[in-house]
């Protein structure tokens, strides 16, 4: 893939420009397992599964207020990870 291109999401015709430019962005209650679900499945789709926990968990940390627990985050990045391998 040339450099600079994006990758859709895998069964649609989007590409993940929206969600990287917003990657960091605060993400307030209420939004917590959209955005968080959203940027987990940019980030699998892009990096390694230890590399992309690791940054979804900061993500998590650092935007989401108050941040989602362990378990949920956990639970997200298991669903995502397991339909981005199909």
């Amino acid at each position: 893939m040339p450099v600079g291109q994006k990758r859709p999401f895998k069964g649609s015709g989007r590409t993940l420009g929206s969600v990287s430019s917003r990657l960091l962005d605060p993400v307030l209650e209420g939004n917590r397992n959209d955005e968080i679900t959203k940027r987990c499945g940019l980030l699998v789709s892009r990096y390694p599964a230890t590399d992309a926990l690791k940054m979804l968990e900061l993500i998590n940390q650092k935007c989401c207020q108050p941040p989602l627990d362990q378990r949920e985050l956990n639970q997200i990045f298991a669903s995502i990870s397991k339909k981005e391998s199909k």
